[in-house]
């Protein structure tokens, strides 16, 4: 595709895609979806945005990095290692965060 019509067609595409995607969201999810007022809003989950964000952050530039030079640097392992620590204590400090709801990777611990 970015061979025949250029690398901003991926955006393009993307862009497309992602108009498709909020219509049919629009379209087939039900109407109280739209409406977080009230009793029923979820909380915000602060930790999880924090763990989730910074770990794939520290694991895309880690990779972004390698991709550059070579995968024996110390300093490509040492973000790996960061953020996949990170994802974990996200994981861990989830159900501690008083949103009431699990991480799904730690309702499999039981």
């Amino acid at each position: 595709m970015t061979h025949g019509l250029g690398w901003r067609s991926n955006f393009y595409l993307s862009a497309v895609l992602a108009v498709i995607g909020f219509g049919a969201a629009r379209v087939l999810l039900p109407r109280e979806s739209f409406h977080g007022i009230g009793a029923n809003k979820e909380p915000f989950d602060f930790v999880g945005m924090v763990s989730f964000a910074l770990s794939i952050s520290l694991l895309l530039f880690a990779l972004a990095i390698a991709q550059k030079g070579d995968w024996q640097q110390s300093s490509i392992w040492i973000t790996l290692l960061a953020g996949a620590v990170a994802l974990i204590i996200g994981t861990i400090l989830q159900p501690a965060a008083g949103t009431g709801h699990r991480a799904p990777a730690a309702q499999f611990s039981h």
